[in-house]
């Protein structure tokens, strides 16, 4: 009985030790999760986040044939919302989804891998005629040094640092037309971007813009594809604006802003902004394929 006593006694410590360490485990997720006072989604809330990211994912069309998917939102269950929610404003939901033509993308590199090789095999007179300079000047500079002839030390070293900015000169100049020939190589129409975006304030990006004609009775804008050296070629955006409430026109800023009616339902869904990046044409395309009879249903809530 004493044994059974003194294991028993060890098996409750053992117990206590366990259900401690579980209810600081979920206290320090519960802390993890809560992400700055947000709080568990209510009941409400989960099914209106999965009804509209399920309509959201459906009502985008398929991707090219022969591209990949490169990203898609992993639609999961709504578990927190932001304590703004219980102040009057709304909650909002984006689906995103990426395509890519890895063989469109293949043959532009390759393009200019050759190109950059082509560049690199013509020959430089100039540059061949500044590196002789430099490696006799560099010659009679350690001959100067041995004699001890200061002066011409001097002179022979101003020299070369004068043929060595001319080298440097041509190097940035060289620098150049690689960059050219990469910005020129660089696929276009290879990668098609789709978000829809529900209850959201946006700015849009400060670059060339047009008003476009109305797609599926809403207004529409576009934005120009630009160069970037770090990100290579962007494709401009189609953005479409579902709801009453957008403000009119394009500002000087891009500045699109819907007038969200405070004081109702967080669920209650005012505004919708489809945007596709793609080439032109491609856009285009994309816009004639997207289900907006089921966007639209969405603010019929």
């Amino acid at each position: 009985m004493k044994e059974f006593r003194k294991m028993n006694g060890r098996l409750s410590l053992r117990l206590y030790i366990i259900l401690t360490l579980i209810v600081c485990l979920f206290g320090l997720c519960a802390v993890a999760n809560a992400d700055g006072g947000n709080r568990p989604a209510t009941t409400a809330e989960k099914a209106y986040y999965a009804r509209v990211m399920k309509v959201a994912a459906g009502a985008v069309p398929a991707g090219p044939p022969g591209w990949g998917l490169v990203e898609k939102t992993k639609i999961e269950e709504l578990k927190w919302v932001s304590p703004s929610v219980d102040q009057g404003y709304y909650l909002g939901a984006d689906y995103h989804v990426v395509w890519q033509n890895a063989a469109g993308r293949k043959k532009a590199e390759d393009a200019t891998v050759q190109e950059l090789f082509d560049n690199s095999q013509k020959p430089d007179a100039e540059r061949d005629k500044l590196l002789k300079e430099l490696e006799r000047i560099s010659a009679e500079l350690g001959r100067a040094v041995e004699r001890g002839d200061q002066g011409r030390v001097q002179q022979l070293g101003e020299e070369a640092d004068e043929v060595s900015r001319k080298i440097e000169a041509l190097n940035n100049t060289q620098a150049e037309k690689e960059d050219e020939i990469g910005i020129r190589n660089r696929p276009h129409d290879t990668t098609l971007g789709i978000d829809v975006w529900v209850n959201t304030h946006i700015t849009l990006p400060a670059r060339a813009k047009a008003l476009e004609p109305p797609v599926a009775g809403a207004q529409a804008l576009r934005t120009e594809g630009e160069f970037l050296r770090e990100k290579g070629w962007q494709e401009g955006c189609m953005y479409v604006f579902l709801g009453s409430f957008w403000a009119d026109g394009v500002s000087q800023y891009l500045g699109q802003t819907p007038d969200l009616r405070l004081g109702l339902p967080p669920t209650q869904i005012q505004s919708i902004v489809v945007v596709v990046q793609a080439d032109p044409a491609r856009a285009q395309a994309v816009l004639r394929q997207i289900d907006w009879a089921a966007l639209k249903g969405l603010l019929a809530n």
